[in-house]
């Protein structure tokens, strides 16, 4: 980037990092312990999927309609 400026050292240096649940499954839905706090989560590869399946879920949510598969992203899951 910086052809022109010589003995120059990299102090720090980013890749990137992949998260992941651990059944890889995002997490979509609204808050158990907080009104009107809604997630959509998603993580690792999948995270456009995941964007794009919770904003359609979420919308269902807003407009009091049922989803069945909404309990595979449940925010709490894994609280038990």
């Amino acid at each position: 980037m910086f052809p022109n400026i010589k003995n120059i050292e990299i102090d720090y240096k980013y890749c990137g990092v992949f998260a992941s649940t651990l059944d890889n499954l995002g997490f979509i839905g609204e808050d158990p312990k907080h009104n009107n706090l809604w997630y959509n989560l998603g993580y690792g590869a999948n995270g456009i999927l995941f964007a794009i399946l919770g904003g359609m879920m979420l919308s269902k949510l807003y407009h009091k309609e049922v989803d069945k598969d909404m309990r595979l992203f449940k925010v709490d899951r894994f609280d038990n």
